[in-house]
């Protein structure tokens, strides 16, 4: 069996590492670490763990650092991890066999990015049966080549977003493509943590592009960044002189086309995903997107087109049943609706704003009961939906039950006082309290005595409700 050599970079990875390090045995023959000026001892423990550990003085290039540990490596094959990444031991085994088992020199990889939003481009929802997410709702795809045979002329290049592509490219490499999944963790650290992360990678990104002008690689990947770090204008200056630079790569057409989305710009963004589906005529991110598009902008003929030839091309992606589901939604179709969301759960897509939208579909179509459920499961994964209270309250009205509707008013304005339709049920509810006791009390004097005790407790039913009311008013909307 060929033997693999695991080259690491890092700095300050101490809370990483002693997880890291039993997993990486299980896939080389040799590990390599190359410190990049830590402050803990990240050092230590890789030394324990049995790496060979080696000083690098960082000088802003990531391409630089990996290149160094290459030189390192004394084995057949080298691979590409970081400690904040994992392979699952079923897995490792079987990396362990790729040289053995295909005549490719270098092997292609998918990266499960594990994030917290879901909302992102390329978002992958978490399989019933993934048991690495780490609590993580989903994964955003990217794929890069890992593993590759150790050659003196195989190096990484760009000083940020780093690859061996042209290298393994120059030398006639073969390269494999495998399905087998590095998952990375990196984002789920602190909002802040992530933040500083993004600017490292733009004041890295701005110094590539410096270098690289003609790269429209470089600008395509500081448009990224700058979109995760919500400077959407640079990000839009970015990707178009990305685009200006290859005009037919319909990835950077797909990106673009998605900042223009984010911006309500739909007409632009819809020609950027009409051109990168002409280059590329099965580009599920481009047909997909553009659908959503069609989606946000109204044109619900359109949109069901292209939801539906994504569909095809990736019946097994759930956020499409989902995003069905919004459009059936708009088009009156509840039963389509509630058809889609359900599909969507079987197939393991799980959040909040699919149940929120399950139970708005269950309460247009009367079915009560079904909806209080859906925005019960709402509320399960996110407790600080007040539309889901506000809802809540609108059904409980509608049966009569208005000390519950109460309820749930009170808990949606404790979350969120400035939702209009808070006040504007609460009112109506007041207005209509005060016709029935009204009519209640103008019945009164005509009442034989059974019917006098019933209407005296209605009427304080009534009373009290009305005073809950008012009480509710005065705490939060004076």
């Amino acid at each position: 069996m060929s033997t693999i050599s695991l080259c690491v970079i890092g700095k300050n990875e101490a809370e990483r590492l002693p997880e890291f390090w039993p997993m990486a045995k299980f896939v080389a023959d040799e590990l390599i670490y190359v410190d990049t000026g830590s402050q803990d001892n990240s050092r230590e423990i890789s030394l324990r763990q049995g790496a060979r550990v080696f000083d690098y003085q960082w000088a802003d290039d990531f391409a630089a650092a990996r290149n160094f540990s290459l030189r390192q490596a004394s084995r057949e094959y080298i691979l590409i991890l970081d400690p904040d990444e994992h392979i699952a031991p079923d897995d490792a085994a079987r990396l362990k066999k790729l040289p053995e088992l295909s005549p490719a020199q270098a092997f292609h990889f998918v990266t499960r990015n594990y994030c917290l939003k879901t909302g992102v481009a390329g978002f992958q929802p978490v399989e019933n049966d993934n048991t690495h997410a780490r609590g993580a709702p989903g994964w955003i795809p990217s794929y890069k080549i890992r593993l590759f045979k150790n050659h003196p002329l195989v190096r990484f290049q760009g000083v940020v977003h780093e690859t061996v592509d042209k290298s393994i490219k120059a030398l006639g490499f073969q390269v494999q493509s495998t399905e087998l999944p590095i998952h990375h963790y990196g984002q789920l650290v602190s909002e802040e943590k992530t933040r500083e992360k993004m600017r490292t990678r733009l004041r890295l990104g701005e110094k590539k592009v410096k270098n690289e002008p003609d790269n429209a690689l470089a600008h395509y990947e500081m448009g990224v960044v700058l979109k995760e770090l919500e400077q959407p204008d640079k990000a839009l200056k970015s990707l178009r002189t990305a685009n200006r630079l290859e005009p037919e790569n319909p990835y950077i057409l797909n990106a673009l086309g998605n900042l223009f989305q984010l911006k309500n710009c739909f007409t632009e963004a819809e020609e950027c995903f009409l051109k990168a589906i002409k280059i590329k005529e099965d580009y599920f991110d481009a047909v997909y997107n553009l659908g959503l598009t069609y989606l946000a902008a109204n044109n619900f003929n359109q949109a069901r087109k292209h939801l539906r030839k994504a569909r095809l091309i990736k019946p097994g992606y759930q956020p499409i049943y989902y995003q069905i589901g919004l459009l059936e939604t708009a088009m009156s179709n509840q039963r389509k609706a509630i058809e889609n969301f359900n599909l969507a759960t079987s197939l393991g897509f799980v959040s909040w704003e699919l149940f929120f939208q399950l139970g708005v579909s269950h309460e247009l179509s009367g079915d009560f009961e079904k909806a209080i459920d859906s925005y019960r499961s709402s509320l399960g994964i996110n407790p600080n939906n007040a539309a889901a209270h506000c809802n809540l309250g609108s059904i409980y009205c509608k049966r009569g039950e208005f000390d519950l509707a109460l309820k749930e008013y009170e808990l949606a304005a404790r979350i969120d006082a400035d939702l209009p339709m808070i006040k504007s049920n609460l009112v109506t509810i007041a207005n209509y309290l005060i016709e029935r006791l009204n009519r209640d009390m103008a019945k009164f004097g005509q009442a034989d005595s059974a019917a006098v005790s019933q209407l005296t407790q209605k009427i304080e039913r009534s009373k009290n409700t009305l005073l809950n009311l008012k009480q509710l008013l005065k705490k939060h909307f004076t």
